[in-house]
């Protein structure tokens, strides 16, 4: 899982050992955008299931720090295989602050690194790296 700026620039990327995106992944890697901005800067943030993490956040007061300057919206791409209601209240393009550009830079991201992907899959839990083995080559 990666974090990327507006300009599709890579900030944080995250290693996930469970199948699927976990919500918790997510929280992560806001908290940790968090810490790198001001206290009042707004954070915009795209995610495919974003509408889906919004109400995980209000329901379960996840982040309340950050919650009040955070705008979420879901991707252009994936917003059409969502529901109507969802469509108008998390387009990008119906939301304040997005403007129009379609913020598919997490898919842009790993279209360009997939030829490193399967040789940094996990091949078996080292007694040392209980998650991962990590590779030396340079990203």
């Amino acid at each position: 899982m990666a974090t990327v700026c507006h300009h599709d620039i890579p900030l944080f990327l995250c290693d996930m050992h469970t199948p699927g995106e976990r919500q918790h992944f997510s929280v992560a890697m806001l908290i940790a955008l968090s810490c790198q901005l001001p206290s009042n800067a707004t954070i915009g943030l795209m995610y495919d299931v974003g509408c889906v993490l919004d109400r995980s956040v209000a329901k379960y007061n996840l982040i309340p720090e950050i919650a009040p300057r955070l705008s979420i919206a879901v991707s252009v791409f994936h917003a059409y295989a969502h529901q109507f209601c969802c469509q108008i209240a998390f387009h990008p393009w119906k939301c304040n602050g997005f403007g129009k550009s379609n913020r598919e830079g997490n898919e842009w991201l790993w279209s360009s690194m997939v030829d490193m992907i399967a040789p940094e899959r996990m091949m078996s839990v080292s007694p040392n790296m209980p998650y991962t083995v990590r590779s030396t080559s340079p990203v």
